[in-house]
């Protein structure tokens, strides 16, 4: 009886401890608002969407009904989902730096989102604020995160990865159209989705065409700040298919890396800076770096002034800003372009 009795009360104090603990973490994360979006006016019915596990296999998920409780990680899945136009049923949004960072006609969206921070709240947490969707990247459903897409479905919760988050993904132009279709079949907003990837196809054919009939000859090298050399984006990166889609001439010749003597060597008529999260506010002083280094006055980029930065957000794993991300390219490679990606 006296085992009994000790067995309750360490029982009863064990409890009590894991009740302040969730206590204090809703404390240091506040719980959300329950977010109730006004009354469903688009027919709902199941859609079927082929997507990536945890595991790097394919799956066919279907979804009956829409979410309502939605969790989106990183800039790409939260603006992607604000582009869709389903602010409204977010809970949270994670992994964006500063509002400002988010494109202006989906900042007031953003704003009223009631968690955002960079950090993901752990599994305890996030179970707690009941969401019935989770969008991320691969990193975000590995066990030191968000554990696995199984465990979540286990839990009747559905979860979506990002392909071009996954290191043996293709990256392509054509994949993060896929990427925003799959999240509109998902959410139910099928026509927006398929209107966002037609605007961004109609110029990007408009950019191309205009650079066949100009003839371009003009060479390009997308690089990263990284130390006393530079990252190249070759054609299996993002950037790189971006450029090519626009009818761009990725030099083909440089290596992972390139330090100055081999950027004097490659001699590009045109150059893209890729700026991480870190550069985002010091983007003309890196490019005006470039423009007084002694050394590389003699490649053409540098000497005509032809350097564009581009935010890491548009050029990896991107959802809607590759929008953006293109525009920044055409208008680089194509100064005098006058088309229609303005839309």
């Amino acid at each position: 009886m006296r085992k009994l009795y000790i067995t309750g009360c360490m029982l009863a104090i064990i409890l009590g401890l894991y009740s302040a603990h969730l206590h204090g973490m809703e404390e240091f994360i506040p719980m959300p608002e329950y977010v109730e979006s006004t009354a469903i006016v688009h027919e709902v019915g199941p859609r079927t969407v082929n997507q990536l596990t945890s595991k790097g296999t394919d799956q066919d998920v279907t979804y009956e009904g829409e979410p309502r409780r939605i969790m989106g990680v990183w800039q790409s899945s939260v603006e992607t989902l604000l582009a869709l136009g389903v602010g409204d049923r977010m809970i949270a949004a994670i992994g964006v730096p500063d509002s400002k960072y988010i494109a202006e006609e989906y900042r007031e969206a953003y704003e009223k989102i009631p968690y955002k921070s960079m950090e993901i709240p752990d599994v305890e947490t996030t179970l707690l604020w009941e969401p019935d969707l989770l969008v991320g990247w691969y990193s975000t459903f590995q066990k030191n995160n968000w554990k696995s897409t199984d465990f979540w479905a286990q839990r009747g919760i559905h979860s979506y990865i990002s392909r071009a988050s996954y290191k043996q993904s293709k990256r392509t132009v054509e994949g993060e159209y896929q990427y925003i279709l799959d999240l509109g079949a998902i959410v139910n907003r099928e026509e927006r989705a398929q209107a966002l990837v037609n605007r961004t196809k109609r110029a990007v054919a408009e950019a191309r065409s205009y650079g066949e009939a100009q003839h371009t000859k003009d060479t390009v090298l997308i690089l990263e700040n990284s130390g006393r050399q530079y990252r190249v984006y070759d054609k299996e990166t993002l950037a790189g298919n971006m450029l090519e889609e626009i009818g761009g001439h990725l030099i083909s010749e440089a290596g992972q890396t390139i330090n100055a003597e081999e950027l004097i060597h490659l001699n590009p008529s045109v150059i893209f800076l890729v700026l991480v999260e870190e550069d985002y506010e010091r983007q003309d002083e890196l490019i005006d770096n470039l423009y007084k280094n002694p050394t590389l006055q003699h490649v053409d980029a540098i000497r005509n002034h032809r350097v564009h930065g581009v935010p890491l957000f548009m050029v990896y794993s991107a959802g809607t800003r590759i929008h953006d991300g293109l525009n920044l390219m055409i208008h680089g490679l194509y100064p005098n372009f006058t088309g229609g990606i303005h839309e």
